[in-house]
């Protein structure tokens, strides 16, 4: 088959992780400052190619104002929030800095805490778990975030947010099949190569093989080295890397954050053809809806 050489200089921006756990305190945040707020100032929520994003100021009842022009008395709550449904979801969202990309949902450090009145403190979030659950009406949101100033704030707050739906938008998929390959048994597979790209930004790259002849149809297809294996049809072709050389070649996505990431041995790829032309590949967090080229 065509070997695909790839030389990636992959941006990190912000991310945390994401899970459906409860957040529990810090034991350093005892000693916070507690903060209750009931009000959605601004509330925006769009897709960045599949990436949701959501941005919000939460504020108690003595401020009013937004998007950073506040007056009145009181504390302000200023988040992104990234996803990959229309919904924010309930979860936990850790906040990060931006060298410490991490897979998922997370608090971008474009996350801010101000307090309004007189000099309007603004200080940058920098660690810290904030909850999300909603019961349809009401989004709640409670945790422990840490500031820049080393001070930390314990968040609790009730407000009415509802996020219609928003289709997630599609992307163009590349498609080839190369030629047969051949495996150490002497039998032979097809790959079929699917480039997903949102103009020329490549989002994910995925080979997958089949028997010659064959037609990758929706399934899970686990991650494996074909070329050192016997009788592998319908499976997943591994990434791979040698980062001191500059080459890196097989599957690979592009997370949230904008880092490219390999799909290694073992994992497991979701695949969903809704028609002849609608493909979606599902790998942990990352969710790649496109059309077919």
């Amino acid at each position: 088959m065509k070997l695909k050489y790839i030389f990636i200089a992959a941006a990190a921006l912000v991310l945390g992780s994401c899970s459906k756990e409860i957040v529990y305190p810090k034991p350093e945040a005892v000693q916070a400052e507690e903060v209750t707020l009931t009000k959605v100032l601004y509330s925006k929520a769009e897709w960045v190619e599949t990436t949701r994003v959501f941005t919000l100021e939460l504020g108690n009842e003595g401020v009013s104002g937004s998007e950073g022009k506040y007056s009145g008395s009181g504390s302000v709550l200023s988040l992104t929030i990234l996803g990959n449904k229309y919904y924010m979801e309930t979860a936990t969202y850790t906040a990060t800095t931006s060298d410490a990309p991490r897979n998922g949902c997370y608090i971008s450090d474009q996350t801010s805490y101000i307090r309004v009145g007189g000099s309007s403190d603004k200080y940058s979030v920098v660690d810290g778990d904030l909850c999300a659950s909603s019961d349809g009406k009401y989004y709640y949101f409670f945790g422990h975030l840490k500031l820049e100033n080393e001070t930390f704030v314990k968040v609790n707050a009730k407000v009415e947010l509802e996020y219609p739906y928003e289709k997630m938008p599609e992307v163009e998929v590349f498609y080839e099949v190369t030629e047969a390959v051949s495996v150490p048994d002497g039998s032979s597979v097809e790959v079929h190569a699917f480039s997903v790209k949102n103009g020329d930004d490549v989002l994910g790259y995925f080979e997958i093989t089949t028997a010659p002849g064959g037609k990758v149809e929706s399934g899970d297809y686990v991650s494996t080295e074909y070329a050192t294996n016997n009788n592998l049809t319908n499976v997943l072709c591994n990434g791979w890397s040698f980062p001191a050389w500059g080459i890196a070649g097989g599957s690979f996505a592009v997370d949230a954050s904008g880092t490219l990431q390999y799909i290694g041995p073992g994992e497991i790829v979701k695949v969903e053809r809704k028609d002849e032309k609608t493909i979606i590949f599902t790998w942990g967090d990352i969710v790649l809806k496109g059309k077919l080229k």
